[in-house]
């Protein structure tokens, strides 16, 4: 879940918030097709067509990575990425698959920190990775939080998350 100025920000605020700087040239054709696939996705998990919706995340992954990869670091290119693995995540955590989700959520984390490895530490593209990697680490603390586990449920041998009436998806 992120955060911000104290109150939950849903990933469409995210990518909004992310657009608010756009003095590079981003490829539409990436953005305009991961927002087609996350959409379409969205409609498979609100329909509980969980299968289906698992696969189009997955590709709304794929997505964001190609565009992590072969675009100029931005804030929107970082949103993309944080979005996707968090929009699975949601999933993971809604059928109670709990490594899941910290996977996925870790796995935000790890691109944006490898990349950040390899940028120039005062650049336009290291400001916005730094924040992405900030981002990315409150999701995770978020999940991993003892706060979180101990208010959670045990069903079985597995713990149940509190739920979150607040939509994380982009709509």
């Amino acid at each position: 879940m992120v955060k911000s100025n104290g109150r939950t920000a849903s990933n469409s605020d995210l990518l909004s918030n992310s657009n608010a700087d756009t003095g590079q040239h981003h490829s539409y054709d990436y953005f305009e097709s991961w927002k087609i696939r996350v959409e379409i996705a969205n409609m498979a998990f609100e329909q509980e067509d969980f299968v289906h919706a698992e696969i189009l995340y997955k590709k709304t992954i794929n997505v964001a990575i190609s565009a992590f990869c072969e675009q100029a670091i931005s804030k929107q290119t970082v949103s993309m990425l944080l979005v996707s693995f968090h929009n699975i995540a949601d999933l993971y955590a809604q059928q109670e698959r709990y490594l899941e989700v910290k996977l996925s959520l870790e796995g935000a984390f790890v691109y944006i920190q490898t990349k950040l490895k390899s940028t120039a530490p005062n650049s336009e593209e290291a400001a916005d990775l730094t924040w992405g990697l900030m981002k990315a680490k409150r999701q995770l603390l978020t999940f991993t939080s003892p706060t979180t586990l101990q208010a959670s449920n045990t069903v079985g041998n597995k713990t149940k998350t509190p739920s979150n009436n607040n939509s994380n998806h982009v709509h």
